[in-house]
């Protein structure tokens, strides 16, 4: 894997983001269309956010001596390794995710939908700033230490 498949990504990630956040914008209470459209945005931003993580911990970290096709196994070295913080919160929405991707009742669905407004996307935002901003700043390490003609 090259770096670009991280940044890729995340580029991918930050768009799924920005649809998550105009979802205040919806009927999602009163459109069961809606419904069903937010909660598999948030789950393919879960998926897409614990993809990144993996992706960061081979090609930024190296690490590749885990179960890769695990999101807890991610999120755990992802918050051993700093990248992310609060792994309580990501394992609480891996579960969210798998319930929803097999459990049919609205009520569920329904309550899935506030906890996603209220608490996840402004989450996911706040991953995705982050994120951001570490990607950002490994860039400029790799340009300043690249500009010194040094080895590579």
């Amino acid at each position: 894997m090259t770096e670009s498949s991280y940044t890729d990504r995340l580029a991918n990630l930050n768009g799924l983001i920005w649809e998550l956040g105009q979802a205040y914008d919806k009927p999602v209470f009163e459109d069961t269309y809606v419904l069903s459209g937010l909660l598999s945005k948030f789950k393919l931003a879960f998926d897409l956010s614990w993809k990144l993580m993996k992706d960061v911990l081979i090609q930024r970290y190296g690490i590749v001596d885990w179960a890769k096709g695990s999101p807890r196994e991610a999120i755990e070295q992802a918050a051993y390794n700093g990248i992310i913080e609060d792994d309580a919160r990501w394992n609480e929405m891996r579960l969210v995710c798998n319930e929803l991707s097999h459990n049919y009742n609205a009520e569920f669905a329904l309550d899935c939908a506030r906890r996603v407004l209220d608490d996840w996307i402004p989450f996911l935002q706040a991953f995705g700033k982050d994120i951001n901003a570490k990607v950002d700043a490994w860039r400029a390490q790799e340009e300043s230490s690249g500009q010194g003609g040094e080895e590579g």
